[in-house]
């Protein structure tokens, strides 16, 4: 990459980001997690660039970008930048050593990196949700596509690494008893590493306040009392999908026994006025809570929420989902300070240093006790179930322990000092692991290592994964009587001859066929009233291409060659 005035950056960030608005525009789609992480991602990219480097990024939406670059712009190191393109291609590569996906699609990147012999770049894409039946098909491509080690499909927990090597592993096996093969190679799998999201930077309210400082704030804005003990739950507000709240209730009405003034603050969003209606139906069976809804039927405010994560003394998240994957909102009170009473589930087991930043509370999973395709599976897989009531009935065969929550959550009401010295330790602890610059320096170092395998594979193993594409030349070459094997032309000397280039049926494919150098072409059959296969080969033309040119110059009369007999 040249630098100049007008071109100022010497080296282009190691991969470019794919972000589509599905992937972070919450002003245009449903706030849900994986779109506040897809732009969290893309600002702790934008953040990390140095002195004069370049970030290349491709948003195909035309209504995405504005809202994309005011969301970067500000968080962009003076003399680097952002170089905004619409569409995948050559030109909006240029320079970079990957290309990253904002999901686990690499297996169709990877079938258009075979078709670009240009394109020598590592392809990655992250995990969120696995449970669906669109995600298992992308993540089941990747065994058959010409996908390579030195691409990566990053997995934010272990948890979700697990799931992943499960689906390869199954559709390898699948593979291997179909074709009679003992086994199947591993080998040619995408790298999986784990790499969590990253944290947010600082919560919007109250900056530079002291925890204590932050909590009086919040709860005067909330009308809380400075002596209630205060549970938050924030995320979606669905039993079905994201936790069912019975567990929840049940050990907050255990604590309330010896705490009467506890609160719990429940921040989100019911997705329909029949799922708010099942929760204030829940909520009447426990008299003696106290319920405080944050959203509601509209989504929370983020000033909102961050009022929530600073009024509360404890944040609670009994998930029982199997879309569940990773966490966020447990890194957003984490940042907080405040202490996590979680599920021992997925990625929560990741996040949380039990007895150090929080308690996970023991889960127990039917799905642990089979590994067949069950009745629930079953319809979904072929469409007579929808997905809602698929992860609905999964959760309901997720039993979480009262007990233990309910004592978890007592421990904490009784002694907080312990609460503010586990929420210290959680903070400390995302600085040290999730802070933004953290995660954006370990996506350098996974692409500059992924990059080194990639440089180092042998051309026998770039032809292996090109020969993923079923050549035209080797399907139809049966279509036509015999090939056409002329080697050189000479123009014709019937009317109207040359001129047949020119007609509007003519002139744009012919131009297309020669690259855009027709004129050329036209120049060389004028000036010596011949063309060769040779003359096109010194002119920078594939042998293929070549022989195209040969037979539409004869097919459209411009030219004279051996005809078929």
């Amino acid at each position: 990459m040249s630098v100049s005035a007008e071109n100022p950056f010497k080296t282009c960030f190691p991969a470019a980001l794919y972000l589509p608005g599905d992937a972070f525009d919450a002003s245009r789609f449903q706030l849900i997690g994986r779109r506040i992480a897809g732009l969290q991602f893309a600002q702790a990219i934008a953040a990390s660039l140095q002195p004069a480097e370049l970030l290349r990024v491709v948003c195909p939406e035309p209504d995405s970008r504005n809202p994309l670059v005011a969301s970067l712009r500000p968080v962009v190191p003076a003399k680097a930048g952002i170089a905004l393109s619409g569409e995948v291609s050559m030109g909006s590569l240029a320079g970079v050593d990957a290309i990253h996906y904002p999901d686990p699609s690499i297996a169709a990147a990877a079938e258009w990196r075979a078709a670009n012999p240009g394109a020598d770049l590592s392809i990655t894409g992250i995990i969120h949700t696995l449970c669906t039946t669109t995600v298992v098909a992308m993540v089941r491509r990747c065994v058959t596509a010409p996908v390579a080690p030195w691409d990566a499909l990053v997995c934010t927990s272990r948890a979700g690494r697990s799931v992943v090597e499960s689906i390869l592993a199954q559709h390898t096996e699948y593979l291997a008893r179909r074709f009679s093969q003992a086994s199947l190679s591993k080998a040619q799998w995408p790298s999986l590493p784990v790499i969590p999201l990253p944290a947010p930077v600082e919560p919007p309210i109250a900056t530079g306040l002291s925890r204590q400082e932050r909590r009086a704030y919040a709860r005067q804005r909330l009308g809380i009392a400075a002596t209630s003990f205060v549970a938050c739950s924030v995320g979606r507000l669905s039993f079905h999908s994201k936790a069912h709240p019975l567990a929840l209730y049940r050990a907050l009405a255990g604590v309330a026994e010896a705490h009467p003034d506890l609160l719990l603050l429940e921040c989100g969003q019911y997705s329909n006025p029949q799922i708010a209606g099942a929760y204030r139906e829940l909520q009447e069976r426990f008299p003696q809570l106290r319920f405080q809804v944050i959203g509601g039927l509209e989504p929370a405010t983020d000033e909102a929420k961050w009022l929530v994560y600073a009024a509360a003394d404890v944040f609670v998240s009994p998930a029982d989902s199997i879309q569940e994957t990773f966490g966020l909102t447990l890194l957003e009170a984490m940042l907080a300070e405040l202490p996590l009473v979680v599920s021992d589930w997925d990625g929560y087991r990741d996040l949380v240093q039990e007895g150090v930043t929080g308690f996970l509370v023991p889960t127990a999973d039917v799905l642990a006790t089979t590994e067949q395709v069950d009745s629930i599976q079953a319809p979904y897989q072929a469409g007579t179930l929808s997905y809602d009531t698929m992860v609905a009935l999964r959760s309901l065969g997720v039993v979480v322990d009262v007990d233990a929550l309910r004592q978890a959550l007592a421990t904490l009401a009784d002694d907080p000092a312990l609460a503010s010295r586990m929420g210290l330790q959680g903070a400390q602890r995302l600085r040290e692991h999730y802070a933004p610059s953290v995660i954006a320096a370990r996506y350098r170092q996974l692409w500059g290592e992924l990059g080194e395998r990639r440089r180092s594979a042998s051309e026998e193993e770039w032809r292996g994964l090109r020969a993923w594409i079923p050549a035209d030349a080797r399907l139809f070459q049966g279509y036509g009587s015999q090939p056409f094997t002329v080697e050189s032309v000479r123009a014709s000397q019937q009317e109207p001859g040359d001129s047949l280039l020119s007609d509007s049926m003519n002139a744009d494919l012919f131009d297309q066929l020669c690259l855009g150098q027709s004129s050329t072409v036209r120049a060389h059959l004028k000036a010596s009233g011949e063309l060769s296969l040779a003359v096109l080969l010194s002119l920078g033309y594939p042998e293929e291409r070549g022989r195209q040119i040969l037979a539409a110059l004869v097919k459209l009369g411009v030219a004279d060659g051996s005809s078929p007999s």
